[in-house]
């Protein structure tokens, strides 16, 4: 058996075989392996479409190989961002928190972060330090790290929503994440918005049970 009739072989094996492949890693790289066997036959019979379709083919099944690896791999999260995962973000998705993550930006010593009654266009994460936080009625309380700030009014879709209470963070650190960043995110992540969410209500729930509880 001559050169070019192996490869064509070969590549018509893998075509008949991909059918039966159930992972789509190793059914990726099996296409992959398939055009790039079709491409060779095609140089040795000097068939030009014959090359030019399948490296073309092989740069597409190279590329969606890639991103198939990709989000297999193990997700790892910086100390920081594994508490509060853990803590507050626990029904998101490794994957989905780490992109929920890395589009926030770190604030050391930030001090004031809401003042009541004004705008607000970003929320926090204290990651570090305590929360200092003033009540409309004029109550105040602290919050130890991790803990929400100003999430409900950021994620309202009211761009003339404002702080109900005041906080600060004199000394410590948080994690800060604007509107438009997070309008961007979920337009091209909306999986991230939808695991957000609904993590974030069993949050508020948690807090509202907290409340009453000690109001009673």
């Amino acid at each position: 058996m001559s050169y070019p009739d192996i490869f064509v072989s070969v590549a018509y094996a893998l075509y008949v075989l991909a059918p039966a492949i159930r992972d789509e890693l190793w059914l990726r790289a099996t296409l992959l392996a398939n055009s790039i066997a079709f491409a060779i036959w095609g140089l040795w019979i000097e068939t030009t479409p014959v090359v030019v379709a399948n490296m073309l083919f092989s740069l597409v099944s190279l590329r969606q190989l890639h991103r198939v690896w990709s989000e297999r791999r193990p997700v790892r999260l910086s100390p920081d961002a594994e508490q509060v995962h853990q803590t507050l973000f626990a029904r998101m998705g490794r994957r989905e928190f780490a992109d929920l993550w890395d589009d926030g930006s770190e604030v050391v010593d930030p001090g004031p972060l809401t003042t009541i009654g004004e705008p607000l266009d970003a929320f926090f994460v204290v990651v570090e330090g305590d929360a200092e936080v003033e009540l409309v009625a004029g109550q105040q309380l602290r919050r130890p790290a991790p803990t929400l700030i100003g999430e409900i009014t950021t994620l309202s879709g009211r761009t003339t929503a404002a702080a109900t209470a005041s906080v600060a963070v004199p000394q410590g650190r948080v994690w800060r994440w604007t509107r438009n960043d997070l309008d961007d995110l979920f337009a091209d992540r909306p999986e991230v918005e939808a695991q957000m969410l609904r993590g974030l209500s069993e949050v508020l729930a948690a807090r509202m049970v907290e409340k009453e509880a000690g109001m009673g």
